[in-house]
């Protein structure tokens, strides 16, 4: 009986022990490399950077969170008195490339001014160009005309091509004169010849203009370069005098001055344009215009045939002249603005 009853005592002893060695805590030893982070262990936070202490043996969840890098995550096994250990290095989260910026889009209303010199390269075809000899002088001295023009436009654009409407203001002035020697030709009435004499004339002309035009863009990050092209028509008025100075010892002068003439004329009208950008809706530009019309015959004054010096009352010949005629043919280069997209 005492030997059963012993071995009783040890089986129920080492049974007590096996029990406690099973239930013992084991221990879990976690730290961030360096030593930031929130760490939790089954969800529950546990510490920041670093964490060690007892656990329930058994399987564990280990997290560990930090703003800025990648969330981690790992499920381990305690073991009854045992320790893990881990030893975590979080993986940065790259920032994310920030979008393109949208790209320019070249829609919408436009318009732009300009300001530039008037030439007209070709002449314009006046009785002192190409008449001479029709008013009776031995020769005629002929000027270009020059001037100014002042040109706007606005439209609406879908890249690259636009529809616009143009106007501008122009003005020009030339100086002919002519010269007459007072020698009577056979078979010419010397009282129209009239005396030797200069005349000096001044021819000044003044308009508006309008066209509706196409406009094409190649369009660039910081220059864009256009051309533009299409029909309208000009309003004009020429304004002519004349002084006429005797060289025969007289010295008798006269001016004469015939009604303001005007004229209307379909036209053509073309651009090539270059802007410099100075933000997404200005920039300034440079380029030259082309204006084509037609002065028709209607620029012709009325001739005076009772002209005469005053007060000797010396016959002074006075036929009509020509201001302009066909084709006349301007150029503006310009500099000036332009706004839009």
């Amino acid at each position: 009986m005492r030997l059963g009853a012993s071995l009783f005592c040890i089986a129920a002893t080492t049974l007590a022990a096996a029990t406690a060695r099973a239930d013992a805590p084991g221990t879990l030893d976690v730290s961030t490399s360096d030593q930031r982070g929130t760490i939790k262990v089954d969800g529950g936070s546990v510490g920041v950077g670093a964490f060690h202490g007892d656990v329930a043996p058994g399987p564990h969840e280990i997290t560990v969170d930090r703003e800025g890098f990648k969330p981690y995550k790992k499920t381990v096994t305690v073991e009854p008195g045992k320790t893990v250990s881990l030893t975590i290095s979080l993986e940065r989260v790259e920032a994310a490339a920030p979008p393109p910026p949208p790209p320019d889009v070249f829609n919408g209303f436009y318009g732009g001014f300009f300001l530039g010199p008037s030439f007209e390269p070709g002449g314009s075809g006046s009785t002192f160009e190409q008449s001479c000899s029709l008013i009776g002088a031995a020769s005629c001295g002929a000027s270009t005309p020059v001037g100014f023009a002042i040109a706007g436009h606005v439209g609406y654009t879908w890249d690259p091509v636009g529809i616009e409407i143009f106007g501008a203001f122009g003005f020009d002035y030339t100086a002919p004169s002519a010269t007459f020697d007072g020698q009577v030709t056979p078979g010419s009435n010397p009282a129209l010849t009239g005396p030797a004499r200069t005349e000096q004339f001044r021819v000044a002309r003044a308009g508006g203009m309008g066209a509706l035009r196409a406009r094409g863009t190649i369009d660039g990050k910081h220059v864009r370069v256009s051309f533009a092209g299409g029909a309208g028509f000009g309003y004009h008025a020429m304004a002519m005098d004349r002084t006429a100075t005797t060289t025969d010892g007289s010295n008798q002068t006269d001016l004469f001055a015939p009604p303001v003439i005007t004229y209307v004329s379909a036209a053509l009208s073309f651009e090539a344009m270059v802007s410099l950008r100075l933000g997404k809706s200005v920039a300034i530009t440079a380029g030259v215009d082309a204006w084509i019309e037609n002065a028709g015959s209607t620029t012709q004054t009325q001739a005076d045939p009772q002209h005469y010096f005053i007060p000797s009352g010396v016959p002074l010949r006075t036929p009509s002249y020509r201001l302009a005629g066909a084709a006349q043919f301007f150029l503006w280069p310009f500099v000036g603005m332009e706004f839009g997209p």
